[in-house]
């Protein structure tokens, strides 16, 4: 009777818990990338290349190159996207035969945005590119490359890196972060240098708008919000350390996460803090919202994930891992996907929803 006690104190245990796990696939290495979900599949960039898995967690295919693909793969709905640290960026199938690739003069770790007919990338080669995603043919490169034997193109102006920082576009402008501590805002169709904005440290994360403010964080430790109209600085927020975990916006809040060791909630419009979670590691993955819950992960050697409640301010379930994390949660419906530095792709049930 003891024993049939405990079994049913244990499975109920695990009933009451707030987020379960769905499935984990072993990915044969490991993996800071962010989970591509669609209605067909899931892509995810691994050390070693990129993995497709079915819904329900099951191997299709792999791409192998024999490098680590950082950056979050992107699709047209046809082709996935993704570059690579060897430099090349690849257009594959979801099944994982080839289509095209495109080299650059550095390594590839931001994610690609696609638009329309076109796909647009960062590389650490100083460069932000416009290519074709049918053939990938290269259609603008920001600032001009070079051609024959000139070192540098007429006209052309200084940049760093383009790094982590991943584009996003509104209203036919592409806004992106620098390693030589700029965001710089770009003319999508020509690839014509609009503004830039300066920080005192490189900017690894990616923008965000949210009504016509642009919201990112710096190496110098904050948290900036920018007016689009006049590029005037609306407000920012210091942490205590770099900033690379990019924003999410919920209503008029902004969740973000520091190296520092927390996630923090801060008010849109005047950069008030609303709370802040400690965390056992840096944070560099971007929060995720589900109801009142938030959704953050850590790079902590353990990599801790945790589900974060608003209402009560305290962390209502937590999970660790066995190696850092530095992809993001991806939430779709009441389930979440996410990679690890231990290899493996998580999906997780969350069974506590709230509105």
């Amino acid at each position: 009777m003891r024993m049939l006690f405990l079994l049913v104190v244990a499975s109920c245990t695990a009933c009451h818990e707030p987020v379960v796990l769905a499935w984990r696939l072993d990915l044969g290495a490991g993996s800071q990338s962010t989970p591509l979900v669609t209605q067909d599949y899931i892509a995810v960039g691994t050390a070693r290349g990129l993995s497709v898995a079915e819904l329900n967690g099951r191997p299709r295919c792999e791409y192998p190159i024999n490098s680590e693909v950082v950056s979050a793969p992107a699709t047209d709905g046809r082709m996935i996207f993704f570059g690579s640290v060897n430099y090349v960026f690849y257009a594959i199938t979801p099944q994982c035969k080839p289509g095209w690739k495109f080299t650059t003069g550095d390594r590839i770790k931001s994610d690609p945005l696609v638009y329309g007919d076109l796909v647009y990338i960062g590389s650490y080669d100083k460069h932000l590119y416009a290519l074709n995603r049918h053939d990938g043919k290269m259609v603008w490169a920001f600032p001009e490359l070079p051609s024959g034997e000139n070192t540098k193109a007429p006209g052309d102006i200084e940049t760093g890196d383009f790094s982590y920082s991943s584009p996003v576009l509104m209203d036919g402008v592409l806004y992106i972060g620098n390693l030589d501590h700029r965001i710089y805002a770009i003319d999508a169709v020509s690839g014509k240098m609009l503004w830039r904005y300066r920080t005192q440290a490189a900017v690894t994360s990616s923008p965000r708008i949210h009504e016509k403010t642009l919201y990112f964080g710096s190496n110098d430790g904050f948290v900036y919000a920018v007016d689009l109209r006049d590029q005037k600085t609306v407000w920012k927020l210091e942490t205590h350390d770099w900033v690379n975990s990019s924003a999410n916006i919920q209503d008029d809040t902004l969740y973000i996460g520091s190296n520092d060791k927390h996630v923090y909630a801060i008010a849109t419009k005047d950069g008030a803090p609303r709370w802040k979670f400690a965390t056992k590691g840096p944070v560099i993955s971007i929060p995720a919202i589900v109801d009142t819950f938030v959704i953050a992960a850590d790079a902590d050697a353990e990599g801790n994930i945790y589900l974060f409640d608003e209402n009560n301010q305290s962390i209502a379930w937590t999970r660790k891992t066995a190696g850092p994390i530095r992809s993001d949660p991806v939430v779709v419906d009441h389930r979440f996907y996410i990679s690890g530095g231990d290899r493996f792709l998580y999906a997780f049930d969350i069974k506590t929803t709230r509105r």
